[in-house]
């Protein structure tokens, strides 16, 4: 803009000097007051599109941080079904082995810390018209914590250990295996099919109902369906 200012003081000088034909003077110094204006008009509209370009850029950013959070939060609540599906033809037969059990509780502690930061996260993204979305994760945390304190309790009470003694005892006097040896319990299926029956009672028949209502939630139309409007909008995007 100052450039421009600059012509046109020039141009007014040159027509005082009159040094030269008038119709010369106004084509030499027009010319370059044009290619300044050219020049600002195309610099205006490249700031334009600069700006159009890089709001386009810092929205598609934001939508695939987005997609990311989400698609976070989604894993995050999937890794409890993946670790109930362990135990869905009966926790007894988890809990009749001293060693699954303990490498089985530590993976349920440990999902239980991802599921609660998926949640606090997912309740600070998603916004509040998004009620049922939010229900949905509300229930799983509430009904898969309320479980894991349930297994913590029978485990560190010491229940799950005097039941697996007292199956012990019986199926080492029935079967003539030594006590505690889980390989000769292994290669005698009979033993070990009675082995997990005596295992089983009223608080192992309790949390098999409970992993069978929580892995219900998991469900399609209870679970999937309402993450698919966020995880499916990236991928049709890169598509259109």
């Amino acid at each position: 803009m100052e450039e421009l200012v600059q012509k046109i003081d020039e141009l007014k000088e040159v027509l005082n000097a009159n040094s030269v034909p008038l119709w010369l003077s106004i084509f030499c110094m027009i010319v370059p007051i044009a290619i300044s204006i050219a020049v600002a008009i195309f610099a205006g509209v490249q700031h334009y599109q600069n700006k159009k370009l890089q709001k386009a850029i810092s929205d598609k950013d934001l939508r695939v941080q987005m997609h990311g959070d989400i698609l976070s939060i989604y894993d995050g609540n999937s890794m409890v079904q993946s670790t109930l599906v362990r135990a869905s033809q009966g926790i007894a037969m988890i809990l009749a082995n001293p060693n699954l059990t303990l490498q089985w509780h530590n993976e349920l502690l440990n999902v239980l810390h991802v599921l609660c930061q998926a949640n606090n996260r997912a309740f600070l993204l998603l916004p509040q018209s998004e009620s049922d979305l939010r229900e949905v994760l509300r229930n799983i945390f509430c009904r898969f914590k309320a479980f894991c304190a349930d297994i913590n309790y029978y485990i560190n009470s010491g229940a799950a250990d005097w039941v697996r003694q007292q199956t012990w005892n019986k199926i080492s006097t029935t079967y003539n295996i030594p006590l505690y040896n889980y390989y000769f319990l292994s290669i005698n299926n009979i033993a070990a099919d009675d082995f997990i029956k005596l295992c089983t009672n009223k608080d192992t028949e309790r949390m098999d109902n409970e992993i069978r209502e929580i892995l219900e939630l998991f469900h399609y139309e209870k679970f999937d369906k309402y993450f698919e409007p966020y995880l499916r909008m990236y991928s049709e995007e890169k598509k259109n």
